[in-house]
């Protein structure tokens, strides 16, 4: 059988998720399709290790979004600002 990528999310708890091409990092890990297999605690460790950075990855990509819209927000207020100081003139 093939070997696959997979990995854990919360909406598909004790399914197997096909992610694309395995990543070359020391925590990535092969499985087998089959469903049946026993997965040993060095497996379930793997996954774990990489399901956590993967989650952090994810995290950090989320905190970049929110405090890059966080700024704009911010810019925006202090334009309406002065906008609105400007117009009471």
């Amino acid at each position: 059988m093939e070997n696959i990528h997979t990995i854990w999310d919360s909406s598909m708890i004790g399914k197997r998720k096909k992610l694309g091409n395995p990543t070359n990092d020391r925590y990535s890990i092969k499985m087998k399709q089959s469903h049946g297999e026993d997965i040993s605690q060095a497996q379930k460790l793997e996954i774990a290790i990489d399901n956590g950075l993967f989650l952090f990855k994810k995290c950090k990509k989320l905190r970049n979004t929110c405090n890059k819209l966080v700024n704009e927000n911010e810019q925006l207020r202090s334009k309406l600002e002065q906008s609105t100081i400007s117009s009471k003139r």
